[in-house]
């Protein structure tokens, strides 16, 4: 579990469009996107976050904003990438330290 890496300061998954989906192509035809877990915000430390072409989708997560330290946040996406909706939470004001939030491609206001 994600959460247990305390001491992460970067998490890179960014091109890898099959993140999550099931690996035999039978069921590929099934496959959803992933809403981003919430035990991210447990990481405290985590500084540098990049998202970017996954399959991720849904609303961003609030517990995201938890993570303090945050300096740059990436999950630029597409049509058939990431794909995340909603308003942009009002925590991100918890994030002192944000300098990039890039979200292009998404369905995303506020």
């Amino acid at each position: 579990e994600i959460a247990y890496l305390e001491s992460l300061e970067m998490l890179d998954l960014s091109n890898n469009p099959n993140f999550g989906y099931p690996r035999d192509i039978e069921n590929a035809n099934l496959a959803m996107h992933s809403p981003l877990p919430t035990q991210i915000g447990m990481l405290e430390k985590l500084q540098v976050i990049n998202l970017d072409w996954n399959r991720f989708k849904g609303v961003l997560p609030t517990e995201l904003f938890e993570c303090s330290n945050l300096r740059n946040f990436y999950a630029r996406g597409s049509a058939a990438t990431n794909q995340f909706s909603g308003t942009i939470p009002i925590e991100i004001g918890k994030l002192k330290k944000l300098n990039t939030f890039a979200l292009q491609g998404n369905a995303v206001s506020g």
